[in-house]
């Protein structure tokens, strides 16, 4: 557990230090605009193309734990406060089945408890046995 966390923790340090290197490059890039005669321009350029891209790379993969642990948590907050409108629709969805397949065919119904189709005037349900 230890070492997966130190892993997290080099990309970390290594993506602020590729951010460094960009923020530098951009300094050598905006002091060489109007020099073209030395290198600090391409050097500068150099610079913060590779220290923006690697650091903004290794930095994506040193947060991906907390980018997860945040999408779930938002994921589980979401879905706690939309749990009644899903029950609702489940609810409206299996009764709009339920007429559709008595339009169709032999009165059926659906299981109390496993949701399978079953006769409607059955007792209990061929699948699970529970009582309708």
């Amino acid at each position: 557990m230890k070492e997966h966390k130190l892993k997290y923790y080099i990309f970390r340090c290594i993506g602020f230090l590729g951010l460094i290197i960009s923020f530098l490059g951009l300094f050598y890039l905006i002091k060489g605009l109007g020099d073209f005669s030395n290198n600090r321009f391409l050097i500068g350029a150099f610079m913060f193309s590779f220290g923006m891209f690697f650091g903004l790379l290794f930095l994506i993969f040193g947060f991906k734990a907390n980018f997860l642990r945040l999408s779930i948590k938002r994921f589980k907050k979401i879905q706690k406060e939309n749990s009644e409108n899903i029950k609702d629709i489940y609810k409206i969805s299996k009764d709009f089945a339920s007429k559709i397949i008595k339009e169709n065919e032999v009165e059926k119904a659906f299981c109390n408890r496993c949701n399978k189709i079953i006769d409607s005037d059955s007792e209990y349900c061929k699948y699970c046995g529970n009582k309708q």
